[in-house]
């Protein structure tokens, strides 16, 4: 019953509201609108409201629990929830009324977030771009597709967007701007050219206002000082700070260890590093020296985002925390839960978060997996040519080159290096030429 479904939540159909996904996106859970007012800004992030089609404890959210997440593999995905759900229901295609968890926040000019308010919703999307759409329109092009009045909204949720980053930088917050894999498929699933993601200002955009979003949720249910599902990245191991700075100092750069260690000390490190060939490389192994983020009730911060309080709410279609915290949040209207849901909240948040730190780890490996299956598929056929790599790992057997274009990975053994006999040093990262003397050194371009 739509009268009823619609009952007490606010009515934004009328305004300018868009989503921004990639080209062949047919989940589209978050939904964007700025506008400029006299203190500065008020963004509207405007996410799909799963939690009003999937009842708690039925067997569609029993099943949406155990698989976690949604597994996003090269040409396929394993949803979470039902298709008719993800990619209609629930899916915020534009012209549709479609029920929303909103969340607005008032800055300042300079991006400072002054207050905000979280609220049931109701919205009508007015358009629904790709990235590269928006990116083309922010480059000076005609775009047909984008309506006036929200390419008028693009603009001021540019000049916001950029205000949140400089900001977000400037306290610290990491940025690790990896090259990630793309892989082009034909018809029968086969690899048929390699590459990597280019990152656009328009990924930016939208990362930086539901990385808004995410932070005003936690910091809105940590005042109210009740139980809650959050975030968290913990701070790097001393002794994997201390190994990735000698790694460093045997690439010829200087980290600085110390016993409080903040986000901005790495921050600082990535920027100097940024210019330099192996910049990527660098900045992978300095992730892998951290720990993993996770899902968990204690909160102990975002150390890499440089975030005192973080959760995770703008993925309800493709994360099942997002959607008990969409659940949390509908039940602390009045600031605190109701009695028997105080009772269980925290043996609920503690499983969940447990469970879903465990997928999430899972669907990584899987994806990581599927994706150098792809790679090597796509290799096989171009046995005898010649690319560009770096050295990307050293072992006493060999060493790894990561190809910079394709960004497939593989082994070159020392069995197959016939024009000298080569040592590994294990300190130094390398393996060098008895006779010849030619090293391969980890970080080095080949």
């Amino acid at each position: 019953d739509e009268r009823k479904m619609l009952a007490g939540r606010r009515d934004l159909t009328t305004d300018c509201i868009y989503t921004i996904d990639p080209v062949d996106a047919k989940d589209h859970d978050d939904a964007v609108s700025v506008e400029k007012n006299h203190n500065g800004y008020r963004l509207g992030v405007h996410i799909a409201d799963v939690s009003a089609y999937v009842d708690e404890g039925s067997a569609l959210d029993r099943e949406a629990l155990v698989r976690g997440n949604s597994v996003y593999l090269p040409g396929t995905v394993i949803h979470m929830l039902p298709e008719v759900l993800s990619s209609d229901i629930c899916s915020l295609r534009p012209d549709r009324k479609r029920l929303t968890h909103s969340v607005f926040i008032e800055y300042d000019k300079t991006g400072k977030a002054l207050s905000w308010e979280i609220a049931d919703t109701v919205i009508s999307s007015k358009a629904r771009l790709a990235y590269e759409q928006v990116q083309a329109f922010f480059d000076g092009e005609k775009v047909a597709a984008i309506p006036r009045d929200v390419g008028q909204n693009l603009m001021i949720a540019r000049e916001l967007a950029d205000l949140l980053t400089k900001r977000r930088f400037s306290e610290g917050s990491l940025d690790f701007d990896l090259p990630e894999s793309k892989i082009i498929l034909n018809e029968k699933g086969e690899a048929v050219e390699l590459g990597n993601r280019v990152r656009l200002e328009s990924h930016r955009l939208v990362e930086e206002f539901m990385l808004a979003a995410n932070r005003a949720v936690a910091l809105q249910v940590f005042r109210l000082g009740q139980p809650f599902l959050y975030r968290v990245h913990d701070r790097p191991d001393q002794e994997k700070a201390e190994a990735f700075s000698y790694l460093m100092s045997r690439l010829g750069q200087k980290f600085p260890v110390s016993p409080n260690l903040k986000p901005i000390h790495f921050a600082r490190f990535l920027k100097s590093v940024a210019k330099l060939p192996e910049a990527d490389f660098i900045n992978e192994l300095l992730l892998r020296s951290m720990k993993k983020a996770v899902y968990q009730r204690e909160n102990i911060g975002h150390f890499g985002l440089a975030f005192s309080h973080y959760t995770h709410f703008t993925s309800p279609i493709r994360r099942y925390p997002d959607l008990l915290v969409h659940r949390l949040l509908r039940h602390l209207k009045h600031g605190q839960y109701p009695l028997a849901l105080a009772r269980r909240v925290a043996d609920v948040i503690d499983t969940v978060g447990d469970h879903c730190s465990e997928t999430e780890r899972t669907a990584e490996t899987a994806e990581r997996q599927a994706i150098k299956i792809k790679q090597a598929a796509y290799m096989a056929g171009h046995i005898g040519e010649e690319y560009d790599g770096v050295v990307s790992g050293v072992t006493p057997h060999g060493f790894f080159v990561r190809l910079t274009r394709l960004g497939a990975e593989g082994m070159v053994r020392l069995s197959s290096l016939n024009d000298d006999y080569y040592l590994y040093d294990e300190k130094h990262y390398l393996i060098s030429g008895r006779r010849t003397a030619r090293t391969f050194r980890l970080g080095d371009v080949v």
